[in-house]
C-alpha cells in the first residue's frame, strides 16, 4: 500500500495480521521487509503494519535532503490513519532514532516504544564517523557495501552469505546513493539529550 503525505511524496507499508497495532521502522538503507521473519511470527496476535522510510524500499525518492524530524512527521501522518492512539512502535538502529523522534513528538499517539541497536545522541568522534559515511556513500553503493555489511554481522555469520546477508547486499545494491547519504548525514544530528526522560 501507499500513502500519499501532505508533503507529496508517496510512503510504502504493508499491514499483516489483526490485533493491537505495531509499526516497525527499519535500519538505514534497508526497508521495511526487514522485519518479516518477526511479523511471520507475531500477525496472529498483532496488527503489524511495516513501513518503508522515505527513500527506502518502494517510497518515493525525496528530492532533498531530510532530517529525523522529517522522517518522524512521515510516520506519525501514517500512525494517524494506521493506528487508534495505541500503537507499539518498534525501530531498529535508524528506524529507533525516528521512533525516539516520534515519542518525544506525539506521544499521544504510542503505548509502547521498542528500541533495538540506536541511540539517543552522537558523540564528536562518533558524528565525524557517521559524516565520514556520508561522504563516501556518494561513491557509490558498491564502494560502501562490504564496509557496511562488515558493521551489521559478525565476521562468522557474514561469511555463512546467508539469506539473511543476500538480502541486505540486496537492499543496499538497489539504494540511491544520495538518499543513503543524507541518511547518515541526518543521524550525524541525533542529539536528543535529556529530552527522553
Amino acid at each position: 500500500m501507499h500513502f500519499r503525505l501532505s508533503n507529496g511524496l508517496a510512503l510504502a507499508y504493508h499491514v499483516h495480521g489483526a490485533g493491537r497495532p505495531v509499526m516497525f521502522l527499519h535500519p538505514i538503507g534497508t526497508c521495511g521487509a526487514f522485519w518479516d521473519p518477526l511479523v511471520e511470527r507475531i500477525q496472529d496476535r498483532f496488527r503489524c503494519i511495516t513501513v518503508d522510510l522515505r527513500g527506502h524500499g518502494d517510497s518515493d525518492v525525496p528530492r532533498e535532503r531530510f532530517t529525523l524530524n522529517d522522517l518522524a512527521d512521515d510516520v506519525i501522518e501514517l500512525l494517524r490513519i494506521e493506528s487508534k492512539n495505541n500503537a507499539v512502535l518498534v525501530g531498529c538502529s535508524l528506524g529507533g532514532m525516528v521512533a525516539q523522534a516520534v515519542a518525544l513528538k506525539a506521544p499521544e499517539l504510542l503505548s509502547g516504544l521498542v528500541l533495538a541497536d540506536t541511540g539517543h545522541r552522537q558523540t564528536e568522534e562518533s558524528r565525524k564517523a557517521v559524516l565520514q559515511r556520508a561522504e563516501d556513500s556518494l561513491k557509490g553503493m558498491p564502494a560502501m557495501l562490504n564496509s557496511t555489511l562488515a558493521r551489521w554481522f559478525p565476521a562468522p555469520f557474514l561469511a555463512l552469505n546467508g539469506e539473511e546477508v543476500e538480502l541486505c547486499r540486496k537492499w543496499l545494491l538497489d539504494d540511491d546513493p544520495v538518499v543513503f547519504s543524507w541518511g547518515w548525514q541526518a543521524i550525524s544530528e541525533l542529539d536528543f539529550g535529556d529530552r527522553l526522560c
